[in-house]
Protein backbone atom coordinates (compact mmCIF):
# COMPACT_ATOMS: atom_id res chain seq x y z
CA UNK A 1 0.00 0.00 0.00
CA UNK A 2 2.67 2.40 1.24
CA UNK A 3 4.85 4.56 -1.68
CA UNK A 4 6.95 7.13 -2.30
CA UNK A 5 5.50 10.92 -3.18
CA UNK A 6 8.58 11.79 -5.28
CA UNK A 7 7.56 14.01 -8.38
CA UNK A 8 8.11 11.21 -11.21
CA UNK A 9 5.31 12.24 -13.29
CA UNK A 10 5.68 15.48 -13.96
CA UNK A 11 3.18 17.23 -15.61
CA UNK A 12 3.94 18.34 -19.39
CA UNK A 13 2.58 19.84 -22.62
CA UNK A 14 0.18 18.52 -24.89
CA UNK A 15 -3.19 16.82 -23.59
CA UNK A 16 -4.29 16.48 -20.39
CA UNK A 17 -3.02 13.17 -18.59
CA UNK A 18 -5.82 12.87 -16.02
CA UNK A 19 -8.22 13.68 -18.67
CA UNK A 20 -7.30 11.15 -21.14
CA UNK A 21 -7.17 8.80 -18.14
CA UNK A 22 -10.47 9.51 -16.62
CA UNK A 23 -12.20 9.32 -20.13
CA UNK A 24 -10.60 5.93 -21.02
CA UNK A 25 -12.13 4.91 -17.44
CA UNK A 26 -15.87 6.37 -18.03
CA UNK A 27 -15.48 4.58 -21.48
CA UNK A 28 -14.60 1.05 -20.16
CA UNK A 29 -17.44 1.14 -17.14
CA UNK A 30 -19.96 2.17 -20.07
CA UNK A 31 -19.70 -0.85 -22.29
CA UNK A 32 -18.11 -4.10 -23.01
CA UNK A 33 -14.57 -3.23 -24.36
CA UNK A 34 -11.88 -5.15 -23.41
CA UNK A 35 -9.97 -2.35 -21.20
CA UNK A 36 -6.45 -2.73 -23.34
CA UNK A 37 -8.67 -1.84 -26.12
CA UNK A 38 -10.10 1.06 -24.70
CA UNK A 39 -6.97 2.33 -23.56
CA UNK A 40 -5.15 1.88 -26.98
CA UNK A 41 -7.73 3.99 -28.45
CA UNK A 42 -7.46 6.64 -25.87
CA UNK A 43 -3.57 6.78 -26.40
CA UNK A 44 -4.11 6.71 -30.39
CA UNK A 45 -6.81 10.02 -30.20
CA UNK A 46 -4.24 11.97 -27.51
CA UNK A 47 -1.27 14.00 -28.42
CA UNK A 48 0.51 13.13 -25.29
CA UNK A 49 4.77 12.87 -24.74
CA UNK A 50 5.99 9.00 -23.50
CA UNK A 51 6.18 10.57 -19.89
CA UNK A 52 2.21 11.15 -19.55
CA UNK A 53 1.49 8.40 -22.23
CA UNK A 54 3.09 6.25 -19.46
CA UNK A 55 1.26 7.98 -16.68
CA UNK A 56 -2.17 7.18 -18.47
CA UNK A 57 -1.53 3.59 -18.91
CA UNK A 58 -0.18 2.72 -15.12
CA UNK A 59 -3.29 5.29 -14.09
CA UNK A 60 -5.86 3.45 -16.03
CA UNK A 61 -4.87 0.16 -15.24
CA UNK A 62 -4.03 0.79 -11.72
CA UNK A 63 -7.34 2.34 -10.84
CA UNK A 64 -8.69 -1.18 -12.43
CA UNK A 65 -6.57 -3.24 -10.55
CA UNK A 66 -7.67 -1.08 -7.07
CA UNK A 67 -11.13 -0.68 -7.55
CA UNK A 68 -12.27 -2.46 -4.34
CA UNK A 69 -9.37 -0.83 -2.08
CA UNK A 70 -9.95 2.33 -3.45
CA UNK A 71 -14.11 2.22 -2.91
CA UNK A 72 -13.39 1.06 0.62
CA UNK A 73 -10.92 4.28 1.13
CA UNK A 74 -13.58 6.59 -0.10
CA UNK A 75 -16.71 5.24 2.33
CA UNK A 76 -14.16 5.89 5.15
CA UNK A 77 -14.48 9.90 4.26
CA UNK A 78 -17.86 9.38 2.16
CA UNK A 79 -20.34 6.78 3.12
CA UNK A 80 -23.09 8.91 1.53
CA UNK A 81 -23.86 7.92 -2.63
CA UNK A 82 -21.42 9.47 -5.76
CA UNK A 83 -22.28 10.11 -8.93
CA UNK A 84 -20.64 7.34 -11.40
CA UNK A 85 -18.01 9.95 -12.72
CA UNK A 86 -17.03 11.90 -9.06
CA UNK A 87 -16.18 8.22 -7.71
CA UNK A 88 -14.26 7.89 -11.16
CA UNK A 89 -12.51 11.57 -10.12
CA UNK A 90 -12.02 10.32 -6.48
CA UNK A 91 -10.54 6.70 -7.78
CA UNK A 92 -7.75 8.20 -9.81
CA UNK A 93 -6.63 11.00 -6.90
CA UNK A 94 -6.51 8.39 -4.42
CA UNK A 95 -4.12 5.98 -6.77
CA UNK A 96 -1.71 8.43 -7.45
CA UNK A 97 -2.03 9.75 -3.35
CA UNK A 98 -1.38 6.07 -2.20
CA UNK A 99 -0.22 3.52 -5.14
CA UNK A 100 1.96 6.24 -7.28
CA UNK A 101 5.17 8.73 -7.30
CA UNK A 102 3.39 11.70 -7.60
CA UNK A 103 4.11 14.63 -5.90
CA UNK A 104 0.63 15.52 -3.38
CA UNK A 105 -0.04 18.91 -4.58
CA UNK A 106 0.42 17.83 -8.20
CA UNK A 107 -2.18 14.99 -7.89
CA UNK A 108 -4.74 17.01 -5.98
CA UNK A 109 -4.31 20.19 -7.64
CA UNK A 110 -5.15 17.98 -11.72
CA UNK A 111 -7.61 16.03 -10.31
CA UNK A 112 -9.88 18.21 -8.53
CA UNK A 113 -9.10 20.12 -11.81
CA UNK A 114 -11.07 17.08 -13.67
CA UNK A 115 -14.56 17.08 -10.72
CA UNK A 116 -16.22 19.86 -12.29
CA UNK A 117 -19.05 20.41 -9.69
CA UNK A 118 -18.03 18.52 -7.32
CA UNK A 119 -14.53 20.14 -7.46
CA UNK A 120 -15.03 21.01 -3.47
CA UNK A 121 -15.76 17.54 -2.25
CA UNK A 122 -13.25 15.98 -4.08
CA UNK A 123 -10.81 18.42 -3.09
CA UNK A 124 -11.73 18.13 0.44
CA UNK A 125 -11.22 14.29 0.50
CA UNK A 126 -7.96 13.99 -1.29
CA UNK A 127 -6.48 16.45 1.41
CA UNK A 128 -7.90 14.46 4.02
CA UNK A 129 -6.33 11.62 2.48
CA UNK A 130 -3.12 13.12 2.51
CA UNK A 131 -3.67 14.63 6.30
CA UNK A 132 -4.76 10.96 7.32
CA UNK A 133 -2.13 9.07 5.40
CA UNK A 134 -1.26 6.71 7.77
CA UNK A 135 -5.00 6.28 10.01
CA UNK A 136 -5.94 5.36 6.55
CA UNK A 137 -2.92 2.87 6.23
CA UNK A 138 -4.36 1.35 9.67
CA UNK A 139 -7.97 0.74 8.69
CA UNK A 140 -7.16 -0.87 5.41
CA UNK A 141 -4.38 -3.42 7.44
CA UNK A 142 -7.24 -4.52 9.35
CA UNK A 143 -10.10 -4.36 6.07
CA UNK A 144 -10.55 -8.65 4.96
CA UNK A 145 -8.09 -9.45 2.59
CA UNK A 146 -10.19 -9.32 0.13
CA UNK A 147 -10.16 -5.57 0.39
CA UNK A 148 -6.55 -5.21 1.17
CA UNK A 149 -5.77 -7.04 -2.18
CA UNK A 150 -8.83 -5.66 -4.07
CA UNK A 151 -10.51 -8.69 -5.32
CA UNK A 152 -14.35 -9.47 -5.78
CA UNK A 153 -15.27 -10.78 -2.15
CA UNK A 154 -17.12 -14.24 -4.24
CA UNK A 155 -13.32 -14.64 -5.89
CA UNK A 156 -11.97 -14.48 -2.84
CA UNK A 157 -14.13 -16.55 -0.66
CA UNK A 158 -13.89 -19.10 -3.70
CA UNK A 159 -10.31 -19.53 -3.72
CA UNK A 160 -10.07 -19.64 0.14
CA UNK A 161 -12.22 -23.05 -0.35
CA UNK A 162 -10.14 -24.25 -2.62
CA UNK A 163 -6.45 -22.99 -0.95
CA UNK A 164 -7.04 -22.31 2.05
CA UNK A 165 -6.95 -18.03 3.64
CA UNK A 166 -3.54 -18.09 3.04
CA UNK A 167 -3.02 -19.57 -0.03
CA UNK A 168 -6.02 -17.08 -1.65
CA UNK A 169 -4.43 -14.20 0.13
CA UNK A 170 -1.23 -14.74 -1.66
CA UNK A 171 -3.06 -15.27 -5.45
CA UNK A 172 -5.08 -11.99 -4.60
CA UNK A 173 -1.07 -10.08 -3.49
CA UNK A 174 0.27 -11.85 -6.63
CA UNK A 175 -2.41 -11.10 -8.92
CA UNK A 176 -2.67 -7.52 -8.82
CA UNK A 177 1.18 -7.11 -9.21
CA UNK A 178 1.96 -4.32 -11.80
CA UNK A 179 3.04 -7.56 -15.00
CA UNK A 180 7.00 -7.91 -15.67
CA UNK A 181 7.71 -6.89 -19.09
CA UNK A 182 8.26 -9.87 -21.02
CA UNK A 183 9.03 -9.98 -24.98
CA UNK A 184 9.20 -13.00 -27.67
CA UNK A 185 12.12 -12.36 -30.02
CA UNK A 186 11.03 -12.92 -33.36
CA UNK A 187 13.54 -15.62 -34.63
CA UNK A 188 12.67 -15.09 -38.27
CA UNK A 189 14.34 -11.64 -37.78
CA UNK A 190 16.44 -11.41 -34.79
CA UNK A 191 18.83 -13.87 -31.90
CA UNK A 192 17.54 -13.69 -28.40
CA UNK A 193 21.65 -13.39 -28.23
CA UNK A 194 21.60 -10.03 -29.87
CA UNK A 195 19.07 -8.41 -28.46
CA UNK A 196 20.08 -9.44 -25.04
CA UNK A 197 23.38 -7.58 -26.07
CA UNK A 198 21.30 -4.39 -26.81
CA UNK A 199 19.56 -3.88 -24.13
CA UNK A 200 20.49 -3.04 -20.22
CA UNK A 201 18.96 -5.25 -18.15
CA UNK A 202 17.49 -7.72 -20.54
CA UNK A 203 17.47 -11.75 -19.56
CA UNK A 204 16.33 -14.96 -20.69
CA UNK A 205 13.21 -15.91 -18.68
CA UNK A 206 13.23 -18.53 -16.61
CA UNK A 207 9.64 -19.09 -17.44
CA UNK A 208 10.25 -19.84 -21.61
CA UNK A 209 13.22 -20.15 -23.49
CA UNK A 210 11.48 -17.88 -26.32
CA UNK A 211 10.85 -15.14 -24.38
CA UNK A 212 13.29 -12.27 -22.69
CA UNK A 213 12.10 -10.94 -19.56
CA UNK A 214 13.20 -6.46 -19.69
CA UNK A 215 13.90 -3.41 -17.44
CA UNK A 216 12.91 -1.34 -19.98
CA UNK A 217 11.93 -1.82 -23.47
CA UNK A 218 13.64 -0.37 -26.11
CA UNK A 219 11.20 1.19 -28.49
CA UNK A 220 12.94 0.40 -31.34
CA UNK A 221 12.67 -3.14 -31.14
CA UNK A 222 8.92 -2.72 -31.56
CA UNK A 223 9.67 -0.48 -34.33
CA UNK A 224 11.58 -3.05 -36.53
CA UNK A 225 9.51 -5.63 -35.29
CA UNK A 226 11.95 -7.53 -33.70
CA UNK A 227 10.30 -8.18 -30.82
CA UNK A 228 6.56 -8.50 -29.81
CA UNK A 229 5.78 -7.84 -26.15
CA UNK A 230 4.29 -10.93 -24.75
CA UNK A 231 3.59 -12.86 -21.37
CA UNK A 232 5.12 -16.56 -21.50
CA UNK A 233 1.86 -18.41 -20.58
CA UNK A 234 -0.45 -17.39 -24.19
CA UNK A 235 2.73 -19.47 -25.90
CA UNK A 236 1.37 -22.75 -24.58
CA UNK A 237 -1.67 -22.89 -26.57
CA UNK A 238 0.23 -22.49 -29.67
CA UNK A 239 2.65 -25.03 -28.67
CA UNK A 240 0.00 -27.68 -27.53
CA UNK A 241 -1.11 -27.22 -31.22
CA UNK A 242 2.33 -28.04 -32.78
CA UNK A 243 1.73 -26.61 -36.26
CA UNK A 244 4.32 -27.87 -38.86
CA UNK A 245 5.51 -25.92 -41.62
CA UNK A 246 3.15 -25.79 -44.51
CA UNK A 247 0.06 -26.56 -43.09
CA UNK A 248 -3.24 -24.31 -42.79
CA UNK A 249 -3.69 -23.04 -38.89
CA UNK A 250 -7.34 -20.95 -38.08
CA UNK A 251 -6.88 -18.77 -34.82
CA UNK A 252 -10.33 -17.80 -34.19
CA UNK A 253 -9.66 -15.23 -31.65
CA UNK A 254 -6.79 -13.71 -32.82
CA UNK A 255 -6.53 -9.66 -31.68
CA UNK A 256 -4.69 -8.44 -30.83
CA UNK A 257 -1.85 -10.82 -32.23
CA UNK A 258 0.07 -12.08 -29.87
CA UNK A 259 -0.24 -15.49 -30.63
CA UNK A 260 -0.90 -15.32 -34.26
CA UNK A 261 2.66 -14.16 -34.39
CA UNK A 262 3.60 -16.86 -33.08
CA UNK A 263 1.92 -19.32 -34.84
CA UNK A 264 3.41 -17.82 -37.73
CA UNK A 265 6.90 -18.26 -36.46
CA UNK A 266 6.49 -21.94 -35.84
CA UNK A 267 5.27 -22.68 -39.13
CA UNK A 268 8.46 -20.86 -40.49
CA UNK A 269 7.08 -18.98 -42.91
CA UNK A 270 6.02 -21.82 -44.73
CA UNK A 271 2.47 -22.78 -44.51
CA UNK A 272 -1.04 -19.81 -43.95
CA UNK A 273 -2.60 -18.64 -40.83
CA UNK A 274 -6.48 -17.32 -41.05
CA UNK A 275 -6.67 -14.67 -38.29
CA UNK A 276 -10.18 -13.97 -36.98
CA UNK A 277 -11.65 -11.74 -34.64
CA UNK A 278 -15.37 -10.98 -33.69
CA UNK A 279 -14.45 -7.13 -32.79
CA UNK A 280 -13.82 -5.30 -35.86
CA UNK A 281 -11.99 -2.44 -34.23
CA UNK A 282 -9.51 -5.45 -32.62
CA UNK A 283 -9.09 -6.57 -36.14
CA UNK A 284 -7.21 -3.15 -37.37
CA UNK A 285 -4.90 -3.08 -33.95
CA UNK A 286 -4.40 -6.94 -34.98
CA UNK A 287 -2.95 -5.67 -38.51
CA UNK A 288 -1.16 -3.40 -37.26
CA UNK A 289 0.81 -5.39 -35.02
CA UNK A 290 1.14 -8.17 -37.65
CA UNK A 291 2.49 -5.92 -39.80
Amino acid sequence: MRAGVNERYPVMAGDNPRQSCLRALQQWESSRAFADDVLHRTLDGCRLTPVNRAFVTEAFYGVIRNRSLLDFIIERFRPSKLDGRTRLVLQLGLYQLYKMRVAPHAAVYETVDLAGPARSLVNAILRKAINEREAVFCDVDSAPAYIRWSHPEFLYSRWSDELGSGGAEGLCRWNNEPAKIYVRPNQLRATKENLLQEADGAKQSSLHTDCLEVDHLPTSWIASGVVYVQDPSTLLACEVLNPRPGEKVLDACAAPGGKTGYLAQLLANSGSVLACDYEPSRLTRLRENLA
